[in-house]
C-alpha cells in the first residue's frame, strides 16, 4: 500500500490537520507521500499543479494504491472522475457537515471511503466512517509573557460568536481579568469591545496552542453550520443530517495544552467524552459559569485539567490513523 496524501488548496486551518495526519501515517509505518497543493501554487499555476497531481496518481510506476484528500473541496471533478479504477480514493473530512455536500458532489462516483468527523454522518451511506477530528501530539513548551491571559478565545470571530464573546470580555474586564481574542476579526463591528482587546491575525496551530497553554481558561465555540463566509445562502455545502453533534479540534487541543475549557453553546459529544472535566455555558448562565470557574480552588482546577488531559490523549491523530487503516486495509 502506498498512499498519496493530498492537502486542500487554501484552507489555512486544514493545513495543520494535513500535517498532523502525515506525521501520524508515517509513525504508523505507512508508505505515505504528501502532495501539498497550497505550497505548489506559490510557484506554479493551478493548471500545472493539477497536472502534477494527476500524473503523480496515474503513473503506475509511482505505485500509488490509495489517494486520500484532506477535505478535498478544491479538487476539480474531471480529475476525480478520470482516476484509474484500481486507485482507491478517500476523503478525510475536516469540516463536516460544512463541506460534505460539496465533497460528495465532486467525488461521488469515485469515492471509496469518506472519513467524516461528524457522528451524525456515520454510515450516511456504506462509504462513510466516523473518524472524529483530533489533536496534534506536538505540544509546545516555549510559553512567553505574550501568551499569558486569564480568558482566551482563538479562532475566527464569526457573527454567531460575537454576542457571547462580548459578554465574556465584559465580565473579564469588570472582574479584573485579562481577556484575549486572537484571530480574524472581519465580522466584528467597529466599536465592539472585542476590537479593543483582540488581535486581528491568523496564527498557525503551534502558536495557537502556545496561547491556550498560557491561558487560565480557554473559550471554545462552534461555527454556525448555516453560515458560510463564501456564500450568502450558507447551507449549500451541507448534507441533510440536521444539527451536528460532534466536536471541533479545540475541544481536544485545549485540555491537551492544560487549559481549563469553557465550551459555550457546546455540542453534545463534548460532554459525552469529557464529562464534568470541562465547563459548559449558554446564553442563560455565561457570567455565572465564569464566576464559578474563577472562584474554584487551584487544586480543583488542576484536578479537572489532569482528567481532561488524560482523556484528550486518546484523541490524537495517531489514534485516528489507526481507525483509517483498519478501514482501508479491508479493501
Amino acid at each position: 500500500m502506498r498512499i498519496l496524501l493530498v492537502s486542500d488548496l487554501d484552507h489555512f486551518a486544514t493545513r495543520n490537520v494535513f500535517e498532523d495526519y502525515l506525521i501520524a501515517f508515517k509513525k504508523a509505518g505507512v508508505d505515505v507521500h504528501p502532495f501539498r497543493m497550497w505550497e505548489i501554487t506559490k510557484t506554479l499555476s493551478m493548471k500545472v499543479m493539477y497536472s502534477l497531481l494527476f500524473s503523480d496518481i496515474m503513473i503506475k510506476s509511482n505505485g500509488i494504491t490509495h489517494v486520500l484528500f484532506v477535505t478535498g473541496t478544491n479538487v476539480p471533478k474531471d480529475i476525480v472522475e478520470s482516476l484509474r479504477d484500481d486507485i482507491k480514493v478517500g476523503v478525510i473530512g475536516t469540516d463536516d457537515p460544512h463541506s460534505s455536500k460539496y465533497v460528495m458532489d465532486v467525488f461521488n462516483n469515485k469515492l471509496d471511503y469518506y472519513f467524516t468527523n461528524e457522528k451524525k454522518m456515520d454510515r450516511y451511506d456504506e462509504r462513510f466512517h466516523y473518524v472524529p477530528i483530533g489533536t496534534s501530539s506536538r505540544i509546545p513548551t516555549e510559553i512567553s509573557d505574550k501568551h499569558l491571559s486569564d480568558l482566551c478565545f482563538i479562532g475566527s470571530v464569526y457573527p454567531n460568536r460575537i454576542p457571547m464573546l462580548e459578554r465574556a470580555v465584559h465580565w473579564a474586564l469588570k472582574n479584573g481579568k485579562k481577556p484575549l481574542v486572537l484571530g480574524p476579526l472581519n465580522a466584528v463591528p467597529e466599536g465592539s469591545i472585542i476590537r479593543s482587546i483582540g488581535i486581528d491575525t491568523i496564527v498557525n496551530n503551534i502558536q495557537a496552542m502556545q496561547y491556550m497553554a498560557g491561558a487560565r481558561v480557554s473559550i471554545n465555540m462552534d461555527r454556525d453550520v448555516h453560515w458560510n463566509p463564501q456564500a450568502a445562502e450558507g447551507n449549500h455545502m451541507l448534507l441533510d443530517v440536521g444539527e451536528p453533534l460532534s466536536c471541533n479540534p479545540r475541544t481536544y487541543e485545549i485540555p491537551l495544552n492544560r487549559s481549563i475549557q469553557l465550551y459555550i453553546n457546546h455540542r453534545k459529544e463534548a460532554v459525552d467524552i469529557f464529562g464534568d472535566s470541562i465547563f459548559t455555558a449558554d446564553e442563560s448562565n455565561l457570567e455565572e459559569v465564569l464566576q464559578t470557574i474563577f472562584d474554584s480552588t487551584s487544586h480543583h482546577l488542576e484536578e479537572l485539567k489532569n482528567r481532561a488531559y488524560n482523556i484528550a490523549l486518546n484523541h490524537t491523530y495517531d489514534k485516528r490513523v489507526t481507525k483509517i487503516l483498519e478501514v482501508i486495509t479491508k479493501g
